[in-house]
């Protein structure tokens, strides 16, 4: 035994007798060619055509959920010849009188609580061991178990997958234990697993081969359903990085993308979930393009971020999160800019676009619109992240407010003749994608350029002073 690896002995004392009585019981249960019943859904990973991953829960050839024999049927009560499943009353004792575990779990359902804890032990060890005691591998199942039970902190990582979006590279760090990484196959089955067997999400939810990666978190573990909901309000610290990581991918690449599930991945702990999955545990965001639940599967053709798209997107995220906390306006625009990317409705993202240009640009209540194309044009030229003019930025821009005007006043005949712009170079685009465009490259050249976010600033050293 591993020095320190144990963090209450005498929990695990009674912990190894209940387990072999367990497996005693099991042995002679199996010995006896009774009944076992397999798990009522499992998952399955296959592939679109397109590359893309897809999981569904299918309820047929399913693993064996040896922690079933432990549960009395109907044949146990109605047969006295039969072995009855051993109650592991010392465990439940022990939970009762243990001045964390008592609280740890309700206090009506502690005696059940510490039956499915070591049912589930034993089904885990069953499945991998058989019924012959061996401490090692024991331990094995005991360990991660007993650190869910007893730490009140819990270590991890926190995995977001990136959705319909392909990625050129296995791997990318970011800074400061922030990466992105290829989701194995053993995450993509955990993630896919629905525990009522419900395939409603899967087509959208599985489509993702990468995913945002944060190393070195700790969950609060103070009681039995724990403090990995990260929508909760004190993870939103980390949903903010979350979403400025998304928005710097579509500054940088206008990628149609998003998320659905944040997913907490244990270091060296579990709780009482299948064996037959990796532990998780996700928390269920809806944030990706609402079309997306209309077909996203069928893409003949992914959208590829490529090496270099990537670079770029960390580089903005590295420079706007250092600028976010003394400037909140730089908040406000990122929230504005994912939301426009996933509205159904392209007239409420032109109200985000606009509502986020102006929290960059405006000063006052007066009369923007000119000035406001006139800053936006003279930051973007002055970066160098566009290749169009300023006086082309500057002529879209005002085409922009004038879309904005007649959604606002439901001006019907000017909104479709508004709705796209035709380019001095050619071609014509939805005034939403150039609007998008604008506003992204914005983002992009205040990251590069921060000193105008000051406003006052532009309008000295830019306008006055020539672009």
């Amino acid at each position: 035994m591993r020095p320190g690896s144990v963090k209450s002995y005498e929990l695990l004392d009674v912990f190894r007798q209940e387990f072999e009585s367990g497996l005693l019981y099991a042995r002679d249960y199996l010995q006896a060619n009774r009944y076992v019943g397999n798990f009522s859904n499992c998952v399955e990973l296959t592939w679109h055509e397109n590359g893309m991953p897809r999981t569904w829960n299918r309820p047929y050839n399913c693993p064996k959920d040896y922690a079933s024999i432990f549960q009395p049927s109907w044949s146990d009560l109605l047969n006295d010849e039969q072995a009855s499943p051993p109650k592991f009353e010392k465990l439940i004792h022990f939970f009762t009188k243990h001045q964390r575990l008592s609280s740890f779990f309700p206090v009506n359902l502690i005696d059940s609580s510490a039956r499915i804890v070591m049912h589930c032990a034993l089904g885990r060890y069953i499945a991998l061991n058989g019924t012959d005691f061996e401490e090692n591998s024991f331990l094995d199942i005991y360990r991660p178990l007993e650190t869910w039970l007893i730490e009140p902190l819990l270590p991890g990582s926190v995995w977001i997958p990136i959705l319909w979006q392909k990625l050129s590279v296995d791997q990318l760090s970011l800074g400061n234990g922030t990466s992105i990484e290829r989701i194995d196959d053993a995450l993509q089955l955990a993630r896919g697993w629905s525990w009522d067997g419900s395939n409603d999400s899967s087509l959208v939810e599985s489509g993702a081969t990468h995913a945002f990666v944060f190393e070195n978190l700790q969950f609060a573990n103070d009681h039995y359903f724990g403090n990995t909901n990260l929508d909760s309000k004190e993870h939103q610290p980390l949903i903010a990085e979350i979403d400025l990581l998304f928005a710097c991918l579509r500054i940088c690449s206008h990628a149609h993308t998003g998320y659905s599930q944040l997913i907490i991945v244990p270091r060296g702990w579990t709780d009482i979930g299948r064996h037959t999955e990796m532990p998780i545990r996700t928390t269920h965001r809806k944030r990706y393009p609402t079309w997306f639940d209309t077909g996203v599967w069928s893409l003949a053709d992914v959208p590829l971020l490529d090496a270099d798209q990537l670079t770029v997107a960390n580089e903005v995220f590295r420079r706007l999160r250092g600028l976010m906390q003394s400037n909140p306006r730089l908040g406000l625009a990122i929230r504005r800019l994912n939301q426009a990317f996933l509205r159904e409705d392209e007239h409420d993202s032109i109200l985000d676009i606009t509502i986020g240009m102006e929290a960059l640009l405006s000063d006052s209540s007066e009369e923007i619109t000119h000035k406001l194309a006139l800053r936006l044009a003279a930051v973007v030229s002055k970066s160098e992240v566009s290749d169009l003019s300023a006086r082309t930025i500057f002529k879209e821009v005002k085409l922009v407010y004038r879309f904005r005007s007649a959604v606002i006043h439901g001006d019907v005949a000017t909104v479709t003749k508004r709705s796209s712009i035709d380019r001095e170079d050619g071609g014509t685009f939805p005034t939403v994608y150039i609007a998008l465009e604008h506003f992204r490259n914005l983002l992009r050249a205040l990251a590069l350029f921060p000193e105008f976010l000051d406003v006052s600033r532009v309008d000295s050293e830019l306008l006055l002073g020539g672009i």
